[in-house]
Parts: structure tokens; C-alpha cells; sequence
């Protein structure tokens, strides 16, 4: 895959309906007043350090997909591992099911959550090229269409959020965020080939691309007063005053259903041996799974789950780290290690 659709791929996991409402941010950042912005860049460190992790151990597993991603990384304990991520990923689509609901509202009727959850079923059915497809098309809208609300809310200025810098206690929410974030990607990213100067480049672009995007936002919500910062979709809030409504659902609709694509896609997989391999069988449960648990309204979802998702994204990440440290941090792919051990076997 080329460093371009990789980058696209990554952006599109990370900016979902949490990341491009505004709803993350404000969870995991605003609380900590001006410290905000040291811990949105912080958190952009830790992005590139966490996605040359990623695409270096899925390097390392190409050819064996997720599964032999995840054997790597967990070893016995592999079963831990794949509940982690099927736990992550059941409760991302949810909530961004639920999010659909919200963008579009319908008392009488979900029409949000059923209408682009059957599109996105029905595009996931090309499989991986799906998914690279709706990324590289997708993200780029979003992120112009994210800069311009951003922009417009800054210099809108209205009532400034008002609240305590305390950066130096938020460092583990930043952690936790980042960790959250990168659950996904590993199931996503696993098996690619990628070449060691394509693994730093992706890396840096993508974290340049997500740290632009947090700060641009922190600042447009911190434009506001309380009323949006408690908002269910605080930059749609700030939209429907700039009369921007329209632009900001376009935006959140793309970012819902990208990470939405992505984290049904992992699940999907999971589930095809069950189904003789049948992909449309093996993704359906997944979609009225993670409709039932929609149900529960995305707000809920995102404060009361996400920070939880963070915590077992770190456990990800260390276990990432430490297949990298014991395979050494210039390994070679899974095709060339697999061959290297048969060719020492008695």
C-alpha cells in the first residue's frame, strides 16, 4: 500500500464522530483549561511513536493478517488480546451508529444509524479495497471541511471557556486518548508491507495531520462559553450559530463512517471463519450488534466507555512495543522470520 493510502487510512480511523464533533476533545482535553494545547501536542508525539509502532509489527506480520498480528503481539495470551479488540471495536461502531441519530435526528424513526450503516455494509463487501477507497476519498474532505468550521468558530470568538490550566495532571488523558485511538489500527494496518523510511513518513504525516485537528479545535470550542462545551456535539453547536450546520454534518458524516468502516471491517474478519468465509454473512451481525448498543445514545457511550477503550489501547500499545523490542526494532517481515525458523527446525 502506498504511504498516501496509509496515511488516509490512518486519518480515517482516528477522526471518527468523537474526534470530528468535538465530543473527545473536550473529554479528554478542554477539561484541563489552557494546558489543553501542551497536551494536544504531547498526545501528537505519542501519535507518531504509537503509529511506527503499529505499522512496524503489522510489517512484521505481513502475510499473515490480524491474526498472526495479534499472536505476535500477545503470544499465549492471544485470546486477551482479540477480546480487547473485539470489545473496541463493538462499542466504536456503536457509538458511531449513534451518532448518525444525532447528525440526523428522527423521533419516529432511526434514520441516521439504519440508512449509512447499510451503505457502509454494502461498500465493506469489496473488502480492504473498500475500505482504502472510502478513506483516501473521504479524508481530505474532512480535513478542509474541519479546518474552514475551525477557522470561522476562532474568529467568531463569543464567550471564552473559562477554566483551570492544569496540563501536568492531564498527561495519562492524554495517554489514555492516544491509546483509545490506536485499538483500531492495529486489526486495520495488519499485514501491510511497508518499507522503514515509509513507516516514519506515514507516521509523521498522519500525527502532523491529527495534532493540526486537535488544536484547531480545542481553540474553537474554547471560543465558546459552557453551553457548548456541554454540548452532546460541541463543533456542531458552534456550526448551528455560524449557520455552518449543514458543513459540520457533511464533515461528521465522513468521519463517523470512515471509523465506522474500519472497525466493522476488523470485526467482520473475526467472524468470516465462522460463516465458511462468506463476508456479507459475517459482517451482518456485527452491524445489528452494534445497532442494539447504539440504542444507548452516543454521548453516553463516549464519556462513560471511551476513557475505559484508552486504558486497554495502552495495554495494546505495550504489548506493540514490547514484540518490537524482543524482534528488534530493524525486523525483518513475517514472510522472511517464518522462513528464517524453518529453516532451524529439526
Amino acid at each position: 500500500m502506498k504511504t498516501f493510502g496509509i496515511v488516509m487510512l490512518i486519518v480515517g480511523t482516528v477522526i471518527g464522530a468523537g474526534f470530528a464533533s468535538g465530543k473527545e476533545l473536550c473529554v479528554f482535553f478542554l477539561r484541563y483549561g489552557d494546558g489543553a494545547y501542551a497536551l494536544a501536542a504531547f498526545a501528537g508525539v505519542l501519535f507518531f511513536l504509537a503509529f511506527w509502532g503499529i505499522l512496524s509489527a503489522a510489517h512484521r506480520s505481513a502475510g499473515g493478517g490480524v491474526e498472526l498480528f495479534h499472536r505476535n503481539l500477545y503470544g499465549k495470551a492471544n485470546g486477551v488480546g482479540v477480546m480487547i479488540l473485539l470489545t473496541n471495536n463493538m462499542l466504536v461502531t456503536s457509538s458511531m451508529l449513534g451518532s448518525f441519530d444525532v447528525i440526523i435526528p428522527c423521533a419516529a424513526f432511526p434514520v441516521g444509524s439504519v440508512v449509512f450503516g447499510l451503505l457502509c455494509y454494502v461498500l465493506l463487501l469489496a473488502g480492504r479495497k473498500g475500505l482504502v477507497r472510502i478513506n483516501v476519498v473521504a479524508v481530505p474532505l474532512i480535513f478542509v471541511m474541519l479546518v474552514i468550521v475551525c477557522l470561522y468558530g476562532i474568529f467568531d470568538s463569543q464567550e471564552a471557556l473559562r477554566l483551570p490550566s492544569e496540563a501536568a495532571s492531564g498527561q495519562f488523558a492524554a495517554c489514555l486518548y492516544v491509546g483509545m485511538n490506536v485499538l483500531t489500527l492495529g486489526a486495520v494496518l495488519s499485514g501491510t508491507e511497508t518499507t522503514r523510511k515509509g513507516r516514519l513518513a506515514a507516521a509523521a504525516f498522519a500525527s502532523g495531520i491529527i495534532t493540526l485537528l486537535m488544536t484547531l479545535e480545542l481553540a474553537a470550542i474554547r471560543s465558546y462559553g459552557v453551553e457548548v462545551y456541554d454540548a452532546e456535539m460541541p463543533l456542531l453547536a458552534i456550526a448551528e450559530t455560524l449557520r455552518m450546520g449543514v458543513v459540520v454534518r457533511i464533515v461528521m458524516t465522513l468521519g463517523i463512517f470512515t471509523t465506522l468502516a474500519s472497525c466493522a471491517h476488523t470485526v467482520g474478519d473475526f467472524v468470516m471463519p465462522l460463516v465458511r468465509n462468506c463476508r456479507a454473512a459475517a459482517l451482518l451481525p456485527v452491524f445489528l450488534v452494534g445497532f442494539g448498543i447504539s440504542r444507548f445514545g452516543f454521548g453516553n457511550i463516549v464519556s462513560s466507555l471511551y476513557p475505559i477503550l484508552g486504558a486497554l489501547g495502552l495495554v495494546e500499545l505495550g504489548a506493540c512495543a514490547l514484540f518490537l523490542f524482543r524482534s528488534g526494532w530493524r525486523g525483518k517481515s513475517a514472510k522472511l522470520l517464518r522462513k528464517k525458523k524453518s529453516n532451524v527446525s529439526p
